[in-house]
């Protein structure tokens, strides 16, 4: 039986080699070299501001994000998820692409007189109340990367012209070997990912683990990044909103995705709501016929001061997953519910 793996599948892109100016830019938005060099650059700029005046200075990050993300900010504070701590500095992560209950954290930020970072990595193109995500805060960090093939590219938005300086001052003393080397271990892993072969991917798992501890150093965007993020961008992002939006006419019957927004985002992921009962028969069937679906945990109140974390059934809708894998989806929920 033909087992749906619902990826695309490894291809060196015709025009990988087309350049564009690095200095390019959209909007309020910086690229740099990755989202944790986004990171990094913001952090580092709260320090000298004095914003984050020392090591210990807590920042309030939500409960869900990765150790590599937490380990990023130890250079210039310390991550906490105590909403009470006397914190500066608030991470507030679109989890999934879909936007946090923005209204509500804005207001305790402001009554808090903290400053406000937008995590966009899950959310390249989404909206709250027909604004982007990204603009809403005083900083935005994006990570292009986690959309499609594109190198190592990350972004930043923010207007102050006095922060421009010193991103700019940042990127000039960037390392380009710095850079070739990580996007070289990226194109790698994506070559070896696609062709699935084990052995192949076990033997450069330190190779990337070498190069994943540099990202927030790699703050240089490659020029054919950019043109490879430019090429796929708009299908990349307009195939998921489709998919999304055929999940939903799909299976809104069963209740599963009434608390998120219908429309307004382009999803990194799709958390449904399912009971428990349900939720492991249904990863399961999912896995078996190739879709990878997990249960992981999403905030329900969208409010990283007052989260609501439930368990959810995790589901793919990228490009690789249009056609036969959305129908699979799709077929598989159905059966399940």
């Amino acid at each position: 039986m033909t087992t749906w793996t619902f990826e695309q599948p490894p291809q060196i892109p015709r025009d990988l080699f087309r350049k564009r100016s690095v200095a390019s830019s959209d909007d309020a938005m910086i690229y740099v070299g990755s989202g944790k060099a986004a990171i990094a650059i913001v952090l580092a700029y709260l320090k000298i501001s004095g914003v984050l005046p020392h090591k210990m200075t807590p920042i309030l990050v939500p409960h869900w994000l990765g150790t590599w993300v937490y380990s990023q900010m130890l250079n210039c504070g310390f991550p906490t998820t105590r909403s009470d701590e006397k914190a500066p500095v608030v991470f507030c992560y679109h989890q999934f692409g879909f936007p946090q209950n923005m209204d509500k954290v804005l207001e305790i930020a402001s009554a808090r007189k903290m400053v406000v970072i937008e995590d966009c990595a899950h959310a390249a193109s989404s909206f709250y109340k027909g604004q982007r995500v990204g603009l809403l805060g005083d900083y935005g960090i994006f990570s292009f990367s986690k959309f499609a093939f594109c190198f190592a590219l990350g972004g930043i938005t923010n207007n102050d012209p006095e922060f421009r300086r010193f991103v700019a001052k940042r990127l000039k003393g960037g390392a380009r070997s710095l850079r070739l080397f990580v996007n070289s271990v990226k194109l790698l892993d994506e070559w070896i990912s696609g062709l699935k072969t084990p052995r192949a991917a076990y033997g450069l798992s330190g190779l990337r683990s070498m190069a994943y501890a540099r990202y927030g150093d790699q703050v240089l965007p490659s020029a054919r990044a950019l043109a490879l993020w430019d090429l796929k961008r708009d299908a990349e992002l307009t195939a998921r909103r489709e998919n999304y939006r055929l999940l939903r006419a799909e299976t809104d019957r069963f209740d599963v995705c009434s608390h998120l927004e219908a429309e307004g985002v382009a999803p990194y992921a799709v958390p449904l709501s399912v009971c428990k009962t349900s939720a492991e028969g249904l990863v399961t069937e999912l896995n078996r016929r190739g879709v990878n679906a997990g249960i992981y945990r999403f905030d329900f109140a969208r409010c990283v001061f007052e989260p609501e974390m439930r368990p959810c059934v995790l589901v793919p809708i990228h490009s690789g997953m249009t056609g036969v894998g959305m129908q699979t989806l799709i077929e598989v929920i159905g059966k399940c519910l």
